[in-house]
Protein backbone atom coordinates (compact mmCIF):
# COMPACT_ATOMS: atom_id res chain seq x y z
CA UNK A 1 0.00 0.00 0.00
CA UNK A 2 1.43 3.61 -0.67
CA UNK A 3 2.00 5.88 1.91
CA UNK A 4 0.35 8.64 0.08
CA UNK A 5 -2.89 8.59 -1.49
CA UNK A 6 -1.03 9.99 -4.68
CA UNK A 7 1.70 10.21 -5.87
CA UNK A 8 3.70 13.22 -5.48
CA UNK A 9 6.68 15.16 -7.53
CA UNK A 10 10.18 16.66 -6.67
CA UNK A 11 12.65 18.08 -9.14
CA UNK A 12 10.40 16.36 -12.19
CA UNK A 13 10.52 12.97 -10.44
CA UNK A 14 7.29 11.34 -9.42
CA UNK A 15 7.70 9.36 -6.06
CA UNK A 16 5.65 6.72 -5.14
CA UNK A 17 6.57 4.93 -2.09
CA UNK A 18 6.45 1.07 -2.66
CA UNK A 19 5.79 -1.23 0.69
CA UNK A 20 4.67 -4.18 -1.24
CA UNK A 21 6.00 -7.08 -3.35
CA UNK A 22 4.20 -6.69 -6.67
CA UNK A 23 4.39 -3.02 -6.53
CA UNK A 24 8.30 -3.61 -5.71
CA UNK A 25 8.31 -5.90 -9.07
CA UNK A 26 6.59 -3.39 -11.35
CA UNK A 27 9.24 -0.91 -10.43
CA UNK A 28 11.98 -2.48 -11.10
CA UNK A 29 10.83 -3.30 -14.37
CA UNK A 30 10.42 -0.32 -15.20
CA UNK A 31 13.99 0.38 -13.41
CA UNK A 32 15.44 -1.63 -15.62
CA UNK A 33 14.66 0.01 -19.01
CA UNK A 34 16.99 2.86 -17.53
CA UNK A 35 20.86 2.71 -17.99
CA UNK A 36 21.46 4.57 -14.66
CA UNK A 37 20.25 4.76 -11.56
CA UNK A 38 20.47 6.95 -8.60
CA UNK A 39 20.68 5.36 -5.67
CA UNK A 40 20.77 5.37 -1.56
CA UNK A 41 19.65 4.07 1.09
CA UNK A 42 18.67 4.89 5.02
CA UNK A 43 20.00 3.07 7.60
CA UNK A 44 20.64 2.44 11.57
CA UNK A 45 23.39 1.50 12.86
CA UNK A 46 23.12 1.22 16.42
CA UNK A 47 21.01 4.04 17.24
CA UNK A 48 17.81 3.35 17.86
CA UNK A 49 18.04 -0.19 17.82
CA UNK A 50 20.64 -3.19 17.83
CA UNK A 51 22.50 -4.03 14.75
CA UNK A 52 23.13 -2.30 11.30
CA UNK A 53 19.69 -2.09 9.78
CA UNK A 54 18.27 -1.60 6.38
CA UNK A 55 15.68 1.04 6.63
CA UNK A 56 14.81 2.53 3.33
CA UNK A 57 15.89 2.22 -0.06
CA UNK A 58 16.00 5.40 -2.79
CA UNK A 59 16.04 4.83 -5.97
CA UNK A 60 15.60 7.38 -9.29
CA UNK A 61 15.56 6.39 -12.93
CA UNK A 62 14.34 7.92 -15.79
CA UNK A 63 10.95 10.33 -14.26
CA UNK A 64 10.60 7.63 -11.65
CA UNK A 65 11.77 8.03 -7.67
CA UNK A 66 10.40 4.92 -5.88
CA UNK A 67 10.95 5.12 -1.99
CA UNK A 68 10.98 1.57 -1.09
CA UNK A 69 10.57 -0.13 2.57
CA UNK A 70 12.70 -2.64 3.24
CA UNK A 71 10.94 -4.07 6.74
CA UNK A 72 7.72 -5.85 5.40
CA UNK A 73 9.87 -7.53 2.66
CA UNK A 74 11.97 -10.09 2.81
CA UNK A 75 15.52 -10.40 1.58
CA UNK A 76 13.87 -13.16 -1.55
CA UNK A 77 11.10 -10.54 -2.05
CA UNK A 78 14.13 -7.93 -2.64
CA UNK A 79 16.01 -10.27 -5.11
CA UNK A 80 15.04 -8.42 -8.36
CA UNK A 81 15.92 -4.89 -6.76
CA UNK A 82 19.13 -6.89 -5.71
CA UNK A 83 20.09 -7.83 -8.96
CA UNK A 84 19.14 -4.72 -10.63
CA UNK A 85 22.10 -3.32 -8.36
CA UNK A 86 24.64 -6.38 -9.49
CA UNK A 87 24.35 -5.71 -13.18
CA UNK A 88 27.80 -3.65 -13.84
CA UNK A 89 25.84 -2.52 -16.87
CA UNK A 90 23.63 0.25 -15.39
CA UNK A 91 25.55 2.72 -13.50
CA UNK A 92 24.55 3.67 -9.55
CA UNK A 93 24.76 7.36 -8.87
CA UNK A 94 25.49 7.85 -5.37
CA UNK A 95 27.39 9.91 -2.90
CA UNK A 96 29.26 8.84 -0.37
CA UNK A 97 28.34 5.44 -1.23
CA UNK A 98 31.03 3.17 1.31
CA UNK A 99 28.54 2.55 4.04
CA UNK A 100 25.65 1.57 1.86
CA UNK A 101 27.80 -0.57 -0.38
CA UNK A 102 28.66 -2.78 3.11
CA UNK A 103 25.27 -2.63 3.97
CA UNK A 104 24.05 -3.92 0.57
CA UNK A 105 26.79 -6.94 0.66
CA UNK A 106 25.12 -7.69 4.45
CA UNK A 107 22.36 -8.00 2.48
CA UNK A 108 23.62 -10.57 -0.04
CA UNK A 109 23.85 -7.50 -3.21
CA UNK A 110 27.21 -6.93 -4.30
CA UNK A 111 26.98 -3.32 -6.44
CA UNK A 112 28.49 -2.83 -9.60
CA UNK A 113 28.46 -0.07 -11.63
CA UNK A 114 28.96 2.65 -9.10
CA UNK A 115 29.53 6.54 -9.61
CA UNK A 116 30.38 8.14 -6.19
CA UNK A 117 29.67 11.75 -6.60
CA UNK A 118 31.80 12.42 -3.51
CA UNK A 119 34.70 10.76 -4.61
CA UNK A 120 34.66 12.37 -7.97
CA UNK A 121 34.53 15.98 -5.51
CA UNK A 122 37.31 14.47 -3.87
CA UNK A 123 39.53 13.68 -6.72
CA UNK A 124 38.66 17.28 -8.12
CA UNK A 125 40.54 18.51 -4.65
CA UNK A 126 37.16 19.61 -3.25
CA UNK A 127 37.60 20.11 0.57
CA UNK A 128 33.53 20.24 1.34
CA UNK A 129 32.45 16.93 0.21
CA UNK A 130 28.78 16.44 1.85
CA UNK A 131 25.98 15.72 -0.20
CA UNK A 132 24.34 19.22 0.96
CA UNK A 133 27.65 21.26 0.18
CA UNK A 134 28.49 20.17 -2.89
CA UNK A 135 24.79 20.02 -4.43
CA UNK A 136 24.51 23.89 -3.00
CA UNK A 137 27.96 24.44 -4.37
CA UNK A 138 27.05 23.01 -8.13
CA UNK A 139 23.71 22.83 -8.43
CA UNK A 140 22.36 26.27 -5.83
CA UNK A 141 19.78 23.75 -4.47
CA UNK A 142 19.89 23.56 -0.40
CA UNK A 143 18.42 20.93 1.05
CA UNK A 144 17.07 20.47 4.82
CA UNK A 145 19.25 17.86 6.54
CA UNK A 146 17.17 17.63 9.53
CA UNK A 147 15.88 14.27 9.27
CA UNK A 148 19.62 12.91 9.12
CA UNK A 149 19.59 11.40 12.06
CA UNK A 150 15.86 10.01 12.24
CA UNK A 151 14.73 7.28 13.53
CA UNK A 152 14.16 5.79 10.11
CA UNK A 153 12.81 2.02 12.04
CA UNK A 154 9.44 3.59 12.96
CA UNK A 155 6.27 3.14 10.67
CA UNK A 156 4.69 4.91 9.31
CA UNK A 157 7.44 7.23 8.37
CA UNK A 158 5.96 11.17 8.40
CA UNK A 159 5.70 12.85 5.16
CA UNK A 160 8.69 15.14 5.50
CA UNK A 161 11.17 12.31 6.00
CA UNK A 162 9.39 10.44 2.82
CA UNK A 163 10.48 14.32 1.29
CA UNK A 164 14.19 14.07 2.29
CA UNK A 165 14.53 10.28 1.18
CA UNK A 166 13.43 11.73 -2.05
CA UNK A 167 15.72 14.46 -2.19
CA UNK A 168 18.76 12.50 -1.57
CA UNK A 169 18.86 10.77 -4.81
CA UNK A 170 16.66 13.09 -7.26
CA UNK A 171 19.40 15.37 -7.88
CA UNK A 172 21.83 13.32 -8.05
CA UNK A 173 22.21 12.57 -11.85
CA UNK A 174 22.49 16.40 -12.27
CA UNK A 175 24.97 16.95 -9.83
CA UNK A 176 26.92 13.78 -11.56
CA UNK A 177 27.01 15.39 -15.29
CA UNK A 178 28.35 18.48 -14.17
CA UNK A 179 31.05 16.71 -11.49
CA UNK A 180 32.20 14.69 -14.66
CA UNK A 181 32.78 17.63 -16.56
CA UNK A 182 35.01 19.00 -13.63
CA UNK A 183 36.56 15.70 -13.66
CA UNK A 184 37.60 15.67 -17.49
CA UNK A 185 38.79 19.03 -16.90
CA UNK A 186 41.54 18.03 -14.63
CA UNK A 187 41.88 15.03 -16.57
CA UNK A 188 41.68 12.73 -13.74
CA UNK A 189 38.70 10.18 -15.13
CA UNK A 190 40.94 7.29 -14.49
CA UNK A 191 41.34 8.04 -10.85
CA UNK A 192 37.74 8.22 -10.84
CA UNK A 193 37.03 5.10 -12.45
CA UNK A 194 39.74 2.94 -9.97
CA UNK A 195 38.62 4.49 -7.03
CA UNK A 196 34.59 3.60 -7.38
CA UNK A 197 36.42 0.03 -8.45
CA UNK A 198 37.48 0.01 -4.88
CA UNK A 199 34.77 1.34 -2.98
CA UNK A 200 32.78 -1.81 -4.86
CA UNK A 201 35.39 -4.29 -3.01
CA UNK A 202 34.14 -2.79 0.63
CA UNK A 203 33.20 -5.40 3.47
CA UNK A 204 31.84 -5.16 6.43
CA UNK A 205 33.97 -6.70 9.35
CA UNK A 206 33.10 -6.85 13.07
CA UNK A 207 36.93 -6.63 15.04
CA UNK A 208 37.02 -9.53 17.15
CA UNK A 209 38.91 -7.26 19.23
CA UNK A 210 36.52 -3.95 18.96
CA UNK A 211 36.72 -3.57 23.03
CA UNK A 212 40.02 -2.57 23.27
CA UNK A 213 38.86 0.59 21.34
CA UNK A 214 36.69 2.12 23.95
CA UNK A 215 37.74 4.85 25.47
CA UNK A 216 40.35 4.96 28.71
CA UNK A 217 40.83 1.13 27.64
CA UNK A 218 44.80 2.08 27.60
CA UNK A 219 44.92 3.02 31.35
CA UNK A 220 43.41 -0.79 32.23
CA UNK A 221 45.90 -3.47 33.29
CA UNK A 222 46.08 -6.47 31.02
CA UNK A 223 44.35 -8.52 34.01
CA UNK A 224 41.08 -5.92 33.60
CA UNK A 225 41.31 -5.87 29.95
CA UNK A 226 40.65 -9.66 29.74
CA UNK A 227 37.29 -8.71 31.92
CA UNK A 228 36.06 -6.01 29.51
CA UNK A 229 36.45 -8.69 26.55
CA UNK A 230 33.71 -10.82 28.38
CA UNK A 231 31.90 -7.99 29.42
CA UNK A 232 31.28 -6.62 26.22
CA UNK A 233 30.22 -10.01 24.95
CA UNK A 234 27.59 -10.20 27.24
CA UNK A 235 26.83 -6.22 26.95
CA UNK A 236 26.48 -7.15 23.06
CA UNK A 237 24.54 -10.17 24.13
CA UNK A 238 21.86 -8.54 25.76
CA UNK A 239 21.64 -5.44 23.07
CA UNK A 240 20.86 -8.12 20.75
CA UNK A 241 18.16 -10.30 22.64
CA UNK A 242 16.50 -6.86 23.41
CA UNK A 243 16.82 -4.69 20.30
CA UNK A 244 19.03 -1.83 21.30
CA UNK A 245 22.18 -0.75 20.87
CA UNK A 246 24.62 -1.85 23.03
CA UNK A 247 25.75 1.08 24.23
CA UNK A 248 22.00 1.88 25.45
CA UNK A 249 22.56 -1.47 27.66
CA UNK A 250 25.49 -0.42 29.62
CA UNK A 251 27.05 2.39 28.43
CA UNK A 252 30.77 2.57 27.03
CA UNK A 253 32.10 4.63 30.67
CA UNK A 254 30.44 2.23 32.80
CA UNK A 255 31.62 -1.13 31.24
CA UNK A 256 34.92 -0.07 31.54
CA UNK A 257 34.55 1.16 34.84
CA UNK A 258 33.14 -2.07 35.59
CA UNK A 259 35.98 -3.87 34.44
CA UNK A 260 38.14 -1.59 35.77
CA UNK A 261 36.44 -2.01 39.46
CA UNK A 262 34.24 -4.37 39.29
CA UNK A 263 33.98 -5.27 43.16
CA UNK A 264 33.51 -1.47 43.72
CA UNK A 265 30.86 -0.94 40.70
CA UNK A 266 28.79 -3.94 41.59
CA UNK A 267 28.52 -2.86 45.06
CA UNK A 268 26.94 -0.16 43.90
CA UNK A 269 25.09 -1.44 41.04
CA UNK A 270 21.50 -0.51 41.50
CA UNK A 271 22.54 3.40 42.22
CA UNK A 272 25.78 3.29 38.75
CA UNK A 273 24.22 5.33 35.93
CA UNK A 274 23.82 3.99 31.88
CA UNK A 275 22.38 0.83 32.64
CA UNK A 276 19.41 -0.98 31.34
CA UNK A 277 17.16 -1.17 34.55
CA UNK A 278 16.68 -4.72 33.53
CA UNK A 279 20.27 -5.59 34.61
CA UNK A 280 20.11 -3.87 38.25
CA UNK A 281 18.83 -6.43 40.12
CA UNK A 282 17.94 -9.94 40.11
CA UNK A 283 19.11 -12.81 37.72
CA UNK A 284 20.46 -9.98 35.62
CA UNK A 285 22.65 -9.14 38.17
CA UNK A 286 23.93 -12.12 39.50
CA UNK A 287 25.06 -13.30 35.26
CA UNK A 288 27.11 -10.38 35.26
CA UNK A 289 28.69 -11.22 38.87
CA UNK A 290 29.32 -14.78 37.59
CA UNK A 291 30.98 -13.54 33.84
CA UNK A 292 33.67 -11.25 35.96
CA UNK A 293 34.34 -14.23 38.48
CA UNK A 294 34.58 -16.67 35.26
CA UNK A 295 37.00 -14.16 33.42
CA UNK A 296 38.80 -13.72 36.76
CA UNK A 297 39.82 -16.98 37.29
CA UNK A 298 41.07 -17.27 33.76
CA UNK A 299 42.97 -14.56 34.34
CA UNK A 300 44.34 -15.63 37.00
CA UNK A 301 45.06 -19.05 35.48
CA UNK A 302 46.89 -16.93 32.57
CA UNK A 303 49.03 -15.39 35.39
CA UNK A 304 47.47 -11.47 33.77
CA UNK A 305 49.14 -8.97 35.24
CA UNK A 306 46.73 -6.71 37.76
CA UNK A 307 49.20 -3.79 37.79
CA UNK A 308 49.57 -1.74 34.63
CA UNK A 309 52.41 -2.31 33.05
CA UNK A 310 54.63 0.33 30.93
CA UNK A 311 56.75 -2.51 28.97
CA UNK A 312 60.20 -0.82 28.55
CA UNK A 313 60.66 -1.39 24.40
CA UNK A 314 62.99 -3.71 23.41
CA UNK A 315 66.22 -3.29 21.04
CA UNK A 316 64.07 -4.84 18.27
CA UNK A 317 61.15 -2.04 19.37
CA UNK A 318 63.77 0.90 18.80
CA UNK A 319 65.09 -0.73 15.82
CA UNK A 320 61.48 -0.64 14.35
CA UNK A 321 60.71 2.74 15.36
CA UNK A 322 64.03 4.40 13.74
CA UNK A 323 62.78 2.65 10.44
CA UNK A 324 59.44 4.15 10.36
CA UNK A 325 60.40 7.22 11.36
CA UNK A 326 63.46 7.45 8.64
CA UNK A 327 61.03 6.37 5.99
CA UNK A 328 58.12 9.00 6.96
CA UNK A 329 61.32 11.47 6.73
CA UNK A 330 62.66 9.71 3.41
CA UNK A 331 58.91 9.96 1.93
CA UNK A 332 57.96 13.26 3.22
CA UNK A 333 59.64 15.23 0.17
CA UNK A 334 57.02 13.56 -2.07
CA UNK A 335 54.24 14.08 -0.32
CA UNK A 336 54.95 17.79 -0.20
CA UNK A 337 55.25 18.01 -4.05
CA UNK A 338 52.05 15.91 -4.57
CA UNK A 339 50.27 18.51 -2.39
CA UNK A 340 51.97 21.54 -4.33
CA UNK A 341 51.00 20.09 -7.77
CA UNK A 342 47.57 19.01 -6.27
CA UNK A 343 46.64 20.17 -3.42
CA UNK A 344 43.39 18.69 -1.96
CA UNK A 345 43.26 15.53 -4.28
CA UNK A 346 46.57 14.63 -2.70
CA UNK A 347 45.40 13.15 -0.49
CA UNK A 348 44.18 10.41 -2.39
CA UNK A 349 47.95 9.50 -4.05
CA UNK A 350 49.89 9.53 -0.98
CA UNK A 351 48.35 9.92 2.63
CA UNK A 352 49.39 9.49 5.91
CA UNK A 353 47.84 5.83 6.01
CA UNK A 354 49.68 4.92 3.02
CA UNK A 355 53.05 6.31 4.25
CA UNK A 356 52.38 4.19 7.24
CA UNK A 357 52.00 1.51 5.15
CA UNK A 358 55.10 1.81 3.33
CA UNK A 359 57.32 2.13 6.94
CA UNK A 360 55.69 -0.23 8.59
CA UNK A 361 54.62 -2.58 6.05
CA UNK A 362 56.90 -2.30 3.40
CA UNK A 363 54.80 -2.51 0.34
CA UNK A 364 52.31 -0.11 -1.27
CA UNK A 365 49.71 -3.30 -1.91
CA UNK A 366 46.94 -1.33 -0.66
CA UNK A 367 46.62 1.80 -2.93
CA UNK A 368 45.02 2.47 -6.28
CA UNK A 369 47.42 1.83 -9.74
CA UNK A 370 46.98 5.35 -10.30
CA UNK A 371 48.10 6.37 -7.25
CA UNK A 372 51.27 4.10 -7.33
CA UNK A 373 52.37 5.12 -10.65
CA UNK A 374 51.76 8.99 -9.78
CA UNK A 375 54.23 8.26 -6.73
CA UNK A 376 56.83 6.31 -8.36
CA UNK A 377 56.93 9.16 -10.95
CA UNK A 378 57.10 12.23 -8.45
CA UNK A 379 59.60 9.94 -6.37
CA UNK A 380 61.79 9.65 -9.82
CA UNK A 381 61.64 13.17 -10.81
CA UNK A 382 62.95 14.21 -6.79
CA UNK A 383 66.06 11.75 -6.76
CA UNK A 384 64.21 9.10 -4.49
CA UNK A 385 64.36 5.38 -4.67
CA UNK A 386 60.82 3.73 -3.74
CA UNK A 387 62.67 0.62 -3.94
CA UNK A 388 64.73 1.37 -0.91
CA UNK A 389 61.86 1.40 1.36
CA UNK A 390 59.66 -1.57 -0.49
CA UNK A 391 61.44 -4.48 1.95
CA UNK A 392 60.91 -6.46 4.84
CA UNK A 393 60.02 -4.20 7.89
CA UNK A 394 62.28 -4.93 11.29
CA UNK A 395 59.33 -7.26 13.05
Amino acid sequence: MNLFQSQFSLNGFRVTYIDEEADLNKAVRQLRKCQELALDLEFDRNRYRYGFNLCLIQVAGGKDCYIIDPIPLSNKQLEPLWALFRDPSVTKIMHSASEDITLLKRCGCALKGLYDTSMASRVCGVENISYRAVLSENLGVEIDKKHQTSNWNTRPLQATQIQYAAADVVYLAQLRDIIVDNVKKVGREHWQEEECRVLETLEYHESPEAYLRLKEVSKLPEFNKYLLKYLYAFRDEMGKRSNKPPANVINNHTLVSLAGDPEGIMANWKRTKGVYHILRDGEQKDRIQAIIDKAAAEAEEMGLNKVLVRRRPTREDLARRDHIRKVRTALAPIKEKLTKQYEKAAALLFSNTYIDQIAKQGNMDNMPQYAIRIVEETAADLGIDLNEFLVEVPS
